[in-house]
């Protein structure tokens, strides 16, 4: 790896982000970016194909967290067409961060189900409209009400058909099952850059553990006044249970310290370009996942919390 200047971080008061040195400097147990940023253009050409809606997701392999009856140890499973293994933490920095919702037609619904209406956003924008995964004149609404998509349906900013999510019910906190939560299952897909992985590893942060993810990644931006891109984080899991008394595994994040026990922080410069190389061309996938009639990413799998 080319040699980097090294650049003083400015720490901001009253918190644990530490002054860094540049890329080359942080530890090796971190993350070796170079390679990963060497691979800019692949990265970039198969993510923004027009032809195939997933095939830029399709070449990111996911940490999936165990459902159902939960094991002794918990544990992300990651498997790809080179191996299988079994981390307690995923580790690294966020290249990708963005807002997913869907809606099923029953709460009761089962692995390999296509929602009826999907949304989703980039990290800082808000879920403004959602889509339909089907033509509504012959889709299964199920126990859904198809008056109340009547109701807020709009055109969004290119003219397409959508619902104002902010006028629809089932969108709306306390429209749960017995009143408790959203009936729209709301998420977080992280992309991250772990060490000797050319791609990143995408993680789904499901409705049970949103609340203290993203309390703590926008605790960093407002409070801290840091950029959350900045930090390296280890992703794990915890055992908790929800309020129908049903267990899942709770995704929890940490900032990952250096030798002096301070967050690491990336230079500015190095965070901006993992976001053109990934977060970029991933957004652009993702938003036209959302006007493909549905995608195989929103399709409940069984690991819904």
């Amino acid at each position: 790896m080319a040699t980097a200047e090294k650049k003083e971080l400015a720490t901001t008061k009253g918190n644990e982000i530490a002054t860094a040195a540049a890329v080359d400097d942080l530890p090796s147990a971190i993350i070796d970016i170079a390679p990963m940023l060497s691979t800019q253009s692949e990265v970039h050409d198969i993510a923004m194909a027009e032809d195939d809606d997933e095939m830029g997701l399709s070449m990111f392999t996911q940490a999936k967290a165990p459902s159902g009856k939960l094991p002794k140890d918990l544990q992300w499973s990651i498997e790809s067409e080179l191996e299988s293994k079994h981390v307690e933490t995923v580790d690294g920095f966020i290249a990708c961060y963005a807002s997913r919702a869907v809606l099923f037609k029953s709460d009761d619904s089962v692995a390999g189900e296509k929602p009826v209406l999907v949304a989703g956003s980039p990290a800082g924008k808000s879920m403004r409209y959602g889509y339909l995964t089907g033509d509504p004149a012959s889709m299964d609404f199920g126990e859904l009400d198809p008056k109340e998509f009547e109701k807020c349906k709009v055109k969004d900013d290119e003219g397409r058909d959508a619902y104002l999510l902010e006028n629809l019910s089932y969108a709306q906190w306390d429209s749960g099952r017995n009143g408790v939560g959203k009936r729209m299952k709301e998420s977080r897909f992280l992309f991250m850059l772990t060490e000797h992985e050319m791609f990143p590893i995408w993680l789904t942060i499901g409705s049970g553990s949103l609340g203290d993810v993203t309390k703590f990644l926008n605790g960093l931006c407002r409070k801290q006044g840091v950029d959350y891109r900045r930090l390296a984080y280890s992703i794990g899991l915890a055992r908790k249970t929800n309020s129908r008394g049903t267990e899942f595994a709770k995704a929890t994040i940490s900032t990952i310290k250096g030798d002096d026990g301070k967050a690491i922080m990336l230079p500015k410069e190095t965070m901006l370009e993992i976001a053109r190389t990934y977060g970029d061309p991933i957004n652009a996938v993702l938003e036209r996942s959302l006007h493909s009639g549905g995608s195989s990413l929103d399709v409940n799998d069984g690991g819904l919390e």
